[in-house]
């Protein structure tokens, strides 16, 4: 979790090497609105991360 107050983002981690890559997907941002919505919620914040396994050649735990 971190305190930003810059533009909102979600994150992408690895389970592997811990990289984090930031991202904002404004799909998944509506997707979540329209969640709550229909569920009799009005979504105020939320945080989201993904957790897989870094593709990236660089990676240095890549296929162990």
């Amino acid at each position: 979790f971190e305190l930003n107050e810059a533009q909102h983002h979600d994150h992408l981690v690895c389970l592997t090497c811990g990289r984090v890559e930031e991202f904002f997907d404004p799909e998944i941002e509506q997707r979540q609105r329209a969640v709550a919505q229909t569920h009799g919620f009005e979504l105020q914040d939320h945080a989201l991360s993904l957790y897989a396994v870094c593709t990236k050649p660089a990676c240095p735990h890549r296929g162990k």
